[in-house]
């Protein structure tokens, strides 16, 4: 049996979890809310499927277990308490630390009444209740992310399986959880993850990790989920905030279909992140404060009077210097959507006028001078209705993405300067 050091309220000796009711279920196994000694954990049970390939996944889980239990511990990680093997190695179990409650009541200060209705606070069920996050809190979830995921990687591990669902709440900070997809990025590449957060590629590598997280910070920015094509941020998103357009342009590259164009690790991510929030900051001093601290600068230097002189239109060259730097990068973000909206758009009506041609061809299969090949070249026509509604969706989507950019879109020219104001009665 493998144990690390016991979590505070874990017996030391504690010989096994007393389960008390199902709080989850995945593909190859079971959560159950349990309690350890006088703590209450999440214990995650799998048994050995019949079939060839669930054994498969069993196998890998229980090695990925193992592997994350040498690791030391990290406070972006989920913590694993304990584990226990049945003889045989048909079955095991492994007892985790227990996210907080949805409500954000901690798992400590959990009751029996409390635990009979327990749910896991997860950064889905946030998402679910709140749509998107503010900006600061994506950028603090993002490195927070980041640099777990940077830990495993220095461990030749990756997660593989980055999505929201699997972004728990504990003490109420965000851990990463559901460990039995990690495994050492020198095996071979096995096709696992979730549809829209696994990367184009195979899985199991630092850049697909990278693809996870960029996706999950997106949808915590912007509140649109990886099946939505529109690229539209949600009436909820922070879109007001400073430099909320670099953020995602720093996203953009993180969720890039080409592995060569995405950041090649979660520590190149993460330095992204960390230079993003010291822009930030300094984004969010108040003008007048910037303006007094140039100001003292030239007093400091010996121009005390063309200081004095100078104070009010440094603040007012610092406020347009912030509203040509946010629309600069807006006008870039948006740009590019349109232009890949565009592409999209070609792509689709190529499509369908493929299938429009296909479809007029003659049957040819009942020729019997045609060679064997021709039969395949044949394809059934698409029904009227499912044709019109495709045509439908397409010009409703590029219609409300041209219609976002030109609202959205404020050309650079039209920021006022200090020259034009100064013209002003």
């Amino acid at each position: 049996m493998n144990r690390p050091a016991p979590a505070p309220g874990v017996a030391p000796d504690a010989p096994s979890c007393l389960p008390l009711r199902e709080i989850g279920a995945g593909a190859y196994g079971t959560v159950h809310l349990a309690r350890l000694g006088s703590a209450f954990v999440a214990v995650k049970s799998c048994r050995r499927p019949a079939d060839p390939a669930g054994a498969v996944a069993f196998g890998r889980e229980l090695r990925g277990v193992r592997e994350y239990m040498g690791l030391p511990p990290h406070e972006g990680l989920v913590r694993v308490l304990h584990l226990e093997e049945e003889p045989g190695g048909d079955a095991f179990r492994y007892a985790m630390e227990l996210a907080d409650a949805e409500d954000g009541t901690p798992a400590a200060k959990l009751d029996d009444q409390a635990a009979s209705v327990y749910r896991p606070r997860t950064l889905a069920s946030v998402l679910d209740a709140e749509v998107a996050l503010p900006l600061r809190e994506c950028v603090a979830l993002g490195l927070r992310l980041a640099d777990a995921l940077a830990f495993l990687q220095s461990h030749h591990l990756a997660h593989r399986d980055v999505k929201p669902s699997n972004v728990l709440y504990v003490r109420g900070r965000p851990v990463l959880a559901d460990i039995g997809l990690v495994r050492d990025v020198r095996e071979a590449a096995s096709l696992v993850g979730t549809p829209g957060y696994a990367p184009p590629e195979a899985p199991g590598t630092p850049e697909g990790d990278v693809y996870g997280l960029g996706r999950t910070l997106w949808r915590a920015a912007t509140g649109r989920t990886p099946d939505e094509t529109g690229f539209v941020p949600c009436a909820e998103a922070d879109v007001d905030a400073p430099l909320y357009w670099r953020f995602l342009a720093i996203l953009q590259r993180a969720c890039s279909a080409d592995p060569d164009r995405r950041h090649r690790s979660a520590k190149a991510l993460r330095r992204d992140l960390l230079r993003f929030r010291a822009a930030l900051c300094a984004a969010s001093v108040p003008v007048w404060l910037r303006a007094g601290a140039a100001a003292l600068a030239l007093f400091a230097a010996g121009y005390g009077l063309a200081a004095a002189r100078l104070s009010p239109q440094v603040g007012r060259l610092a406020e347009e210097t912030d509203a040509r730097e946010r629309a600069e990068w807006r006008e870039k973000y948006l740009r590019r959507q349109l232009e890949a909206a565009e592409m999209r758009n070609r792509e689709y009506r190529n499509e369908l006028a493929d299938i429009r041609a296909a479809s007029d061809r003659p049957d040819v299969s009942s020729d019997p001078a045609s060679p064997p090949e021709a039969e395949d070249a044949v394809v059934p026509a698409l029904p009227p209705e499912e044709e019109d509604s495709i045509v439908s969706a397409l010009e409703k989507n590029f219609s409300a993405i041209s219609n976002f950019m030109e609202r959205m879109i404020q050309p650079i020219s039209s920021t006022p300067t200090v020259e034009k104001r100064n013209r002003q009665p």
